[in-house]
């Protein structure tokens, strides 16, 4: 698991050209095949995005939403899939938010337990491993 940092306050994007924004998510972009389909965990809803975007950073994910501005174009995050609606479901760009899976910072509380930071898509279960270890390391430390 790999622990990773805040971005600092964010700097604008204007000096990137839309052929710049699409070359830097080239690497997390599919563009065609079975995987622009996307269908809910019921399969009750279904639509073909555009493109679909897998960041796995929250720079990524800003470069996305640029892109998407730019274009006048939707996007609509998608998580698991388990909402019984059609709110993801778009013509234009879909955000799939699952490769956002680290822990940003871990930080004592006034409690007992420490505050995990965590990008979107960390399970439940990473959070608590972290704070339990977090917890141990201050133990051994005194």
């Amino acid at each position: 698991m790999a622990i990773i940092r805040a971005p600092p306050a964010s700097e604008p994007l204007d000096h990137l050209s839309v052929g710049d924004l699409e070359q830097l998510l080239d690497p997390v972009t599919t563009k065609s095949g079975k995987a622009l389909t996307f269908r809910n965990w019921a399969t009750t809803f279904r639509s073909d995005a555009t493109a679909v975007f897998r960041p796995t950073s929250v720079q990524q994910v800003r470069y996305a939403v640029e892109l998407a501005r730019r274009q006048k174009r939707t996007i609509r995050a998608a998580g698991a899939g388990h909402s019984p609606s059609d709110i993801v479901c778009t013509g234009g760009y879909i955000l799939d938010l699952k490769g956002l899976d680290k822990v940003i910072a871990v930080r004592p509380a006034q409690s007992d337990h420490p505050r995990v930071h965590a990008s979107a898509a960390i399970s439940r279960q990473t959070c608590w491993l972290t704070a339990a270890i977090f917890l141990f390391r201050q133990f051994l430390s005194r």
